[in-house]
């Protein structure tokens, strides 16, 4: 996982705050610019995005897309799994 950070080609976000405390976030994606993106950046059918807020609220899309290249390490030293065994044994039931 490199350091670099990648940013969502064609997706573009404003979040909008009302007086009454709702908000709403409004997305704008460039089709062919995003559907790229993703295909350069599928993991196994899966793309993840993290969506951040800029500094400048004011800004015509104060919301971006960073891509989120987290990848989980399989677990070292994990227990082995125990294996239930079933006996049948005929003369313990009394019918």
């Amino acid at each position: 996982m490199s350091n670099e950070k990648k940013y969502a080609n064609g997706l573009f976000a404003k979040k909008i705050e009302f007086q009454n405390g709702g908000t709403i976030t409004k997305l704008s994606i460039k089709v062919d610019d995003f559907v790229s993106f993703l295909e350069e950046n599928e993991q196994n059918g899966w793309v993840n995005l993290d969506l951040k807020t800029k500094k400048d609220a004011n800004a015509k899309f104060n919301m971006y897309a960073e891509l989120n290249e987290f990848k989980a390490e399989p677990k070292k030293d994990a227990p082995a799994e125990k294996s239930t065994t079933f006996v049948k044994d005929d003369e313990d039931f009394p019918f």
